[in-house]
């Protein structure tokens, strides 16, 4: 019987997840790519997600309710690769579906948003946010371990049927507690791998042509005014769409006057813009989609809020601008800027600040090298983990196990 590569989704599964999720390595070594977009599942819909080149991949299915989904994990065995991207307290009944026919999955960690584990003073703003960081921090961890014990709470005596995962894939080392959100994960069998972030920044030969000569800055945009997974997580969008691109083309210009560095917009692949909407928006700039890691490895500076594309420009050692607004600073973003500030020893930027002659002169933001050095080991590889195609080892050691627990029974 063929095995089969089965992605339990929360959100679409498109062509961008089947590259970075080693479909291709997975059909090549014999398994059939299925794709399960569970948004009804969890409580979500299709209706303005897929925009632009974001639409389901032909491999998705979508399962309706969960009786769907059950019918889909009947047909599996136990010698499945079933890769789960769904939450415990997003979907507690999924993974008790799992234990109770005996399926085995893997759990990946390869992108995480990074975190500082304490404020540093130097690059808050003033000590009231260094104290409302550890504030914050205090209640995140009270958050995930309510909403670990509610589950308990619920499913009981069911809650300990719910597997561990069989393998923990993970990138870097920094991981608090009950981040990552399956049942018993002390249990699983931890993998450590290289970011899938490293693995496309040596991929040096795409979108070469595109690149801008001579000197340029790189805006990493993150569809701050409408990202579709702001539906999926059921959050509001945190900027005003006219206020936060007014601050961006102010502070734009501005990085061009003072720094001579004309800016180059590298569109988040989610993004929707519209010919007009790009010029409206960020006036006669570069817009580019789909080679990210290779306008920040040419670039000179790199603009960014809190993208785990931020990632490139650390690999890169480039020198960075951590932008913010008047929205961000009153939205659930902030809190992710301040971790990224702290983690990279750089000052918040507001670009709503920036808005005529008077502005502060800008300089050429410091590298911390040593800082960049500890950033990939907690997030993006440990120093130990070798180059090699993360997915080939995924499979081998997956199988590796089958193998070990079958000379087991």
């Amino acid at each position: 019987m063929r095995c089969r590569y089965i992605i339990l989704m929360p959100n679409i599964f498109s062509q961008r997840d089947w590259d970075r999720f080693g479909c291709n390595v997975m059909q090549s070594r014999g398994y059939e790519v299925i794709a399960v977009q569970c948004l009804s599942i969890i409580g979500n819909n299709f209706q303005n997600l897929e925009r632009g080149e974001f639409k389901s991949h032909p491999c998705s299915v979508a399962p309706a309710n969960m009786s769907e989904l059950e019918e889909i994990l009947d047909s599996l065995h136990n010698r499945d690769l079933i890769l789960m991207h769904l939450h415990l307290e997003q979907s507690p009944d999924v993974f008790l579906a799992l234990g109770k026919r005996g399926l085995r999955y893997i759990r990946t960690s390869l992108n995480p948003l990074p975190s500082a584990t304490f404020p540093d003073y130097r690059y808050a703003l003033n000590l009231k946010e260094c104290l409302w960081f550890m504030w914050q921090k205090s209640l995140g961890l009270l958050y995930r371990i309510k909403n670990r014990a509610l589950v308990v709470w619920k499913y009981k005596k069911d809650y300990w049927l719910m597997p561990a995962p069989e393998l923990w894939v993970r990138c870097g080392s920094y991981y608090p507690a009950f981040t990552v959100s399956v049942p018993h994960l002390h249990k699983a069998k931890v993998m450590d791998v290289e970011s899938t972030e490293m693995i496309w920044d040596r991929d040096v030969s795409v979108g070469a042509d595109a690149i801008p000569t001579g000197p340029y800055a790189t805006f990493i945009d993150e569809s701050a005014h409408d990202h579709p997974d702001y539906d999926v997580v059921g959050k509001h969008a945190p900027v005003d769409a006219e206020t936060y691109f007014k601050g961006l083309r102010n502070f734009f210009d501005k990085v061009s006057e003072d720094l001579n560095l004309p800016v180059v917009i590298a569109a988040h692949p989610k993004s929707n813009y519209t010919d007009q909407q790009k010029k409206d928006w960020f006036g006669d700039r570069k817009v580019i989609s789909g080679i990210t890691p290779t306008l920040i490895r040419k670039c000179n500076l790199v603009l960014a809020h809190a993208s785990t594309a931020i990632s490139y420009a650390v690999l890169n050692k480039k020198p960075v601008f951590i932008l913010t607004s008047n929205d961000f600073e009153k939205s659930y973003v902030k809190d992710n800027l301040l971790h990224l500030s702290f983690r990279l020893g750089q000052k918040r930027i507001n670009v709503d600040d920036f808005c005529g002659s008077d502005d502060p002169v800008l300089n050429m933001p410091f590298v911390d090298l040593k800082g960049y050095e500890k950033y990939v080991h907690l997030f993006l590889r440990s120093p130990r983990v070798r180059k090699e195609c993360i997915w080939k080892t995924i499979a081998i050691q997956f199988e590796a196990l089958l193998e070990k627990n079958d000379k087991n029974i």
